[in-house]
């Protein structure tokens, strides 16, 4: 059974790259004395975010993030996400109760990570995991992926999808592939 995001921590207003957006859309300086202005755009970014890393399966902003699922039994576990920096807790939910498992090695692949438990837990255990994900910064992450997000906040903001095709082409190679399947 596939992990999946429950909830994360929300991104810090200081983490978002307001001024870039505001660059982009040519607003002119003073944009943030427009009451809500920034808030609004802030919001626009949020919300680009969290679709670009549906998309692509990346934690774009550093963040504690919580994930949810089945374990497929043994002492490795899969999750379809990245980067992954550490891991916080992971607990094994089950009829006799919760059982912390302990720390986990984590070993990075280019659109998955894979945590290697201390214990093994049997197929079908509820798992809770917490991990440390994103890139460290905005700069850290790369330009294609910081210009998609910013062309999908534009579109949110002003209420076009005219960079739909050039956002897809922008992640494209972020994407994990499936074979046999359509994307």
């Amino acid at each position: 059974m596939a992990m999946m995001v429950q909830g994360s921590e929300r991104i810090a207003d200081a983490d978002l790259p307001v001024a870039e957006l505001a660059a982009l859309m040519r607003l002119p300086d003073g944009y943030g004395d427009i009451p809500g202005q920034t808030g609004r755009l802030q919001a626009g970014l949020r919300a680009a975010i969290e679709t670009i890393e549906a998309r692509t399966g990346r934690i774009l902003v550093a963040r504690d993030v919580t994930l949810v699922g089945g374990a497929e039994g043994g002492a490795r576990v899969t999750l379809g996400l990245v980067p992954v920096q550490s891991v916080r807790s992971i607990v094994a939910r089950g009829v006799g109760g919760s059982i912390d498992l302990g720390p986990a090695t984590v070993e990075a692949g280019a659109h998955t990570t894979t945590l290697a438990l201390s214990r093994s837990v049997g197929a079908g255990t509820d798992l809770i995991l917490t991990v440390a994900a994103g890139y460290s910064s905005w700069q850290q992450l790369p330009s294609p992926l910081r210009e998609a997000v910013l062309l999908s906040a534009r579109d949110i903001e002003e209420g076009v999808r005219d960079g739909a095709a050039q956002i897809s082409c922008l992640i494209s190679p972020y994407r994990p592939r499936r074979i046999g399947g359509s994307i």
